[in-house]
């Protein structure tokens, strides 16, 4: 069973993977143009 704690963490870590995820892209999409 699940803890709101473990939720807690399970979202704020998905939305690390997020950030990543759209930072390397930005980087991949502005790289070329710089």
């Amino acid at each position: 069973m699940h803890t709101l704690k473990a939720e807690i963490v399970l979202l704020f870590n998905q939305d690390l993977v997020d950030f990543r995820i759209n930072a390397l892209t930005r980087i991949i999409m502005l790289g070329p143009v710089s």
